[in-house]
């Protein structure tokens, strides 16, 4: 999934308007749109601005596939994977781990 796709994805699931998530960043809803088809990129802290709004890290709406895939299986949900973090902190030996079917 691509920044543009993430962007897009987060502001429907949250059921936000282009408008509002324009005001809370302080952006116009014309940059907003541009983001979501990919014509131009926020900034790093527009970036910011975006993850917080979205509840989510920056590293989630950058590389989202990293941090979650869910795949819909009937009416629930099938496999799902989540980051595990160990060490240090820094990430460098983070591990993917499945859960569900």
């Amino acid at each position: 999934m691509s920044l543009s796709e993430s962007i897009k994805a987060h502001r429907q699931r949250l059921r936000l308007s282009q408008e509002y998530v324009a005001e809370q960043v302080g952006v116009s809803r014309q940059a907003v749109s541009k983001w979501e088809t990919g014509q131009s990129v926020p900034t790093s802290g527009n970036l910011a601005e975006l993850a917080a709004l979205f509840d989510i890290s920056i590293s989630e709406l950058i590389e989202p596939e990293k941090y979650q895939t869910v795949k819909q299986a009937g009416k629930g949900c099938g496999k799902v994977r989540v980051p595990v973090f160990r060490g240090n902190g820094d990430g460098a030996d983070a591990q993917l781990f499945q859960l569900g079917e």
